[in-house]
């Protein structure tokens, strides 16, 4: 049975095209982000990655799972916004600077995670070339 974590981890992996990456992201081990896939695997009983060095790509069933996945995953975000009237949502603004290497990838994927959790706050980000200056 899919779990809403484990939903959440297939999809960065799936968005970062790395384990390592997305382990690195959300400060799990790559091990753990790994065995939560093989769960998934296991329970849809087919192979969701191609796992070529240290990139991977979706199968078609992975496709197919990872975009149920984000449906999943928006509508349980949403029931937990509704059903917990008195927890408090976040609104405004977010105004994020990066350089030019995280600001391309993957700041911008955990920005969009970000977002799809908090409807009500504006994104933005100002990636720029960052030029480093000695003595």
């Amino acid at each position: 049975m899919a779990r809403i974590d484990h939903l959440k981890s297939f999809c960065l992996i799936a968005e970062l095209h790395s384990f390592s990456l997305a382990a690195e992201a959300i400060g799990v081990s790559q091990p753990a982000l790994s065995q939560e896939v093989k769960a998934l695997e296991e329970g849809y009983q087919t192979e969701l990655v191609y796992r070529k060095g240290n990139r991977i790509t979706l199968t078609e069933d992975g496709r197919q799972v990872y975009d149920y996945a984000l449906k999943i995953i928006a509508l349980y975000d949403r029931s937990i916004e509704e059903v917990l009237p008195h927890k408090k949502r976040l609104n405004g603004e977010l105004l994020i600077g990066a350089s030019s290497g995280p600001g391309e990838f993957p700041v911008p994927v955990l920005l969009g995670m970000y977002k799809r959790q908090h409807l009500d706050v504006n994104v933005s980000l100002n990636a720029k070339t960052v030029a480093w200056r000695t003595g």
